[in-house]
């Protein structure tokens, strides 16, 4: 099976996929902020109402950015349920992911994002423990506790 890229899905549909600028910083790649938050952002996208991409940002460092650059951002979802009394199951491919950003080996490029004037939203899923309980005071614990990341990043936003 031929894996998914903007070029074989662009080849299948005979059409070029949108390309709109990164409003949304996604911390996490999991099924929940894939399958739930993506989808309905790419569902805007669908009907002209946000026109923008998303970047995911991998908050721990065995995560899946990886593979979904592999994927040019791009992945199917499989949504099953119930609409008007009757069972669906219907296969989308989400096209709403820019890239992914592993912060872990690439913290420039991840601290890049908070320049970009396009920036609306940040969204987060991550755990509880993920947090830090105390201040933040050392630069180098900045690339490893979430909560540093979004603070570092907030301040280089605003600078």
């Amino acid at each position: 099976m031929e894996r998914l890229t903007r070029a074989a899905l662009e080849k299948r549909v005979k059409g070029k996929v949108q390309d709109y600028p990164c409003k949304v910083v996604q911390f996490g790649e999991g099924n929940f902020l894939r399958g739930f938050v993506d989808w309905m952002i790419d569902r805007m996208n669908e009907r002209g109402l946000f026109c923008g991409k998303v970047v995911v940002v991998q908050p721990i460092k065995s995560g899946l950015v990886d593979e979904l650059n592999k994927q040019d951002g791009l992945y199917t979802l499989i949504l099953r349920g119930l609409h008007k009394g009757a069972v669906e199951s219907n296969t989308v491919i989400i096209t709403c992911v820019s890239h992914g950003i592993n912060p872990y080996e690439n913290y420039d490029k991840y601290l890049e994002l908070a320049r970009n004037p396009d920036l609306k939203v940040i969204v987060s899923n991550c755990k509880r423990e993920l947090y830090a309980n105390h201040i933040i005071l050392v630069h180098q614990v900045w690339a490893v506790l979430f909560s540093g990341k979004v603070v570092r990043y907030c301040l280089i936003s605003v600078v």
